[in-house]
């Protein structure tokens, strides 16, 4: 893979970074909040489930985004991790 080339995934990986830090953040949909009325308990329970689903899913593309850049400073960016394949850019 080229300078440039990896130049490119870089900065488009840079850029998610920058768009899910923030994400990650917002942890105010998982908060229990106690109701009176059960049915609106119900409906919050399962707001929260999403949430945590939605900031697990971040979390996890994240965790996924920085690892691609670790393989760029590395040098083994475009390599398969399981074959040791190159992967076309």
């Amino acid at each position: 893979m080229t300078k440039s080339e990896l130049n490119r995934f870089g900065d488009i990986l840079a850029a998610k970074v920058a768009e899910l830090e923030p994400v990650i953040g917002q942890r105010e949909g998982i908060k229990v909040e106690r109701s009176a009325d059960q049915l609106e308990e119900i409906q919050a329970a399962s707001e929260r489930v999403l949430a945590v689903c939605h900031l697990d899913r971040e979390f996890n593309q994240l965790r996924n985004v920085r690892a691609a850049i670790r393989r760029i400073e590395e040098g083994s960016f475009g390599t398969c991790q399981e074959c040791d394949e190159d992967i076309h850019p």
